[in-house]
């Protein structure tokens, strides 16, 4: 991941310097905004907590051409664009651990290798809405975080702990260690799962902390890691439809375990 990135969109800007003003090294504001109360306000707020916070003039020429394709593939920047500092937005997992208290309703989501920025970002955002602990983000052979996932995450990244990590299998361990139980979640046929112990996610009772594993969406959970798994767990759909995409799955297996278990 780049040391920084640059997020865009009112909502996402806004989230940033409300949750996590620290992180947020830049903004760019076209005049259009500079007559805005409610943004001037939160920009305003956001300066006595980071005093080092830059405010600039938004302009195109002085902008990075790949932070402008960006935008142009995945939507409009609505006249203001934050430039922000990955360290202070991603947390160290080792420390994260470190510091975590668990409890039995503790819940982490530890992606498998995602590819796609919008899985990406819409499992953050399911993680925000269901009261997800922390979201880890493996360091290899998956999609970073970029102003593309922040955007569809609806600001919910700057509210989910997301913590990076170096090995998905060490991490694993370590929260075994810690008593969490490891539930893999991926679309697999039947003759892939049967070599594991499977269940229905609706057959599970969760009571102890647990952490689903949400796998890559061409390849799903790594033979290893599924190795690692106290579990497998399936979503039954229609015969009609192959499988469901890793943002849908992630959904339904965090509303399962907080319908069990309060936030």
């Amino acid at each position: 991941m780049k040391d920084t990135f640059y997020i865009y969109g009112k909502y996402a800007v806004l989230s940033a310097l409300e949750n996590k003003p620290g992180c947020v090294l830049s903004i760019y504001l076209t005049d259009k905004h500079n007559t805005d109360a409610n943004v001037n306000s939160i920009i305003g707020s956001a300066k006595l907590k980071n005093p080092k916070m830059e405010v600039q003039d938004f302009d195109r020429n002085h902008l990075p051409l790949d932070l402008l394709a960006e935008i142009d593939a995945f939507g409009t920047h609505q006249n203001i664009i934050a430039r922000i500092s990955a360290g202070k937005l991603v947390l160290d997992g080792k420390d994260f651990l470190e510091k975590f208290d668990s409890k039995p309703n503790s819940l982490f989501v530890i992606l498998g290798e995602i590819n796609d920025p919008q899985n990406v970002g819409a499992i953050i955002r399911s993680a925000g809405a269901f009261g997800v602990d922390a979201v880890f983000i493996p360091e290899h052979n998956q999609a970073p975080i970029t102003g593309s996932v922040i955007k569809v995450s609806a600001g919910a990244a700057f509210t989910v702990p997301l913590v990076s990590i170096g090995n998905i299998n060490q991490t694993i361990k370590t929260l075994k260690d810690k008593r969490f139980w490891i539930y893999g979640l991926e679309s697999a046929d039947e003759a892939a799962l049967a070599s594991f112990e499977n269940k229905k996610i609706f057959d599970e009772s969760f009571t102890e902390p647990t952490a689903f594993i949400i796998g890559s969406e061409h390849d799903g959970i790594r033979e290893k890691t599924r190795e690692h798994c106290d579990l497998l767990l399936s979503i039954p759909i229609t015969k009609e439809v192959e499988s469901l995409n890793a943002a849908t799955s992630a959904s339904i297996a965090f509303y399962e375990f907080r319908r069990q278990n309060k936030i």
